[in-house]
């Protein structure tokens, strides 16, 4: 949500920034982006980018960094080597 600060009237995003003056970065926009793109395969069904025909897959958790974990698969792995599932793919996890 956009904030204006009391103390020093600077806006940011308080959910990028922290709310305590001087409204430090939480992490860099390269892991900001990552992290948007972990939380948006959440309740999609996904296949990996390299087997666009393979098993259909579900996100289970997004780290804080971006990082995703599949139900039923050990391991992390970045939200960009997934692209959606083909509507008759098959379901694997």
């Amino acid at each position: 949500m956009r904030t204006t600060c009391p103390s020093c009237g600077h806006t940011y995003d308080d959910a990028a920034r922290s709310t305590i003056c001087p409204h430090g970065r939480f992490m860099s926009a390269a892991d900001l982006a990552q992290k948007d793109a972990g939380l948006a395969l959440i309740g999609k069904a996904i296949c990996f980018a390299h087997e666009p025909n393979g098993p259909t897959r579900r996100v289970q958790a997004v780290g804080w960094n971006g990082m995703v974990t599949l139900v039923d698969m050990a391991g992390e792995f970045a939200p960009h080597l997934f692209v959606p599932a083909p509507f008759n793919a098959r379901t694997e996890g």
